[in-house]
């Protein structure tokens, strides 16, 4: 004889013993950490791409992770606002890094590129030509460049100088007529194009040209 005993069925009109039957989704209560999450994702997602804002934006990103996460995790709560505030966080976080390595590398390429430049015209080789007209027998002629500065008394004129300088050009020319000569010009040509002139007359009249280039 059998000591298992029979399943007990309720009788006509008896209740059913009780099993806990889960909750319907219109009956779960609100879900705050889900309302946070999804706040705080919207803001990060915002301002996710835009340089420097970005680095709030991964902070605000981790939070509506963290926040959504918990939302999740809480019993009896609904659940959408959560997910969604967990997508919009990653999505912001995800963005974020790659915009940030993004324009650092940007920038590394136009810091380089500028270096690269620099470097270039500091080395970059120039012809300055000086020349000095007139009729005066006791001109003097002084000339400077960002390489030194020379001087000629009495010379003959027309007179050239040929020199050569590296990275930016710059300097002047002065010619001075002496007791002799109506006039005086003096003239610079940096790599072959003249960049400055001008003409003085008259006894002890003097003739400037100041280059840059």
């Amino acid at each position: 004889m059998s000591n298992v005993p029979e399943q007990q069925y309720p009788y006509p009109g008896q209740p059913a013993p009780y099993q806990q039957q889960p909750t319907p989704d219109h009956q779960k209560r609100g879900n705050p950490f889900g309302l946070v999450a999804l706040i705080v994702g919207i803001v990060a997602i915002v301002g996710c791409a835009i340089p420097i804002v970005n680095n709030v934006s991964i902070v605000l990103g981790i939070i509506a992770l963290i926040f959504g996460i918990v939302g999740l995790i809480v019993k009896n709560r609904r659940r959408g606002l959560a997910i969604t505030g967990v997508v919009l966080g990653a999505l912001s976080v995800i963005v974020g890094l790659s915009t940030q390595a993004l324009y650092s590398s940007a920038l590394d390429s136009v810091s380089k590129s500028i270096s690269s430049a620099s470097a270039d015209a500091f080395d970059k080789e120039h012809t300055v030509k000086v020349e000095v007209t007139g009729n005066s027998t006791d001109a003097n002629i002084s000339y400077s460049t960002d390489g030194g500065s020379e001087q000629a008394s009495n010379p003959k004129l027309p007179f050239s100088k040929t020199l050569t300088v590296h990275g930016d050009t710059f300097g002047t020319v002065t010619a001075t007529n002496g007791q002799t000569g109506d006039s005086v010009t003096c003239t610079v040509s940096v790599d072959g194009k003249q960049v400055s002139k001008n003409t003085a007359t008259g006894q002890y009249a003097s003739a400037s040209c100041d280059y840059d280039n």
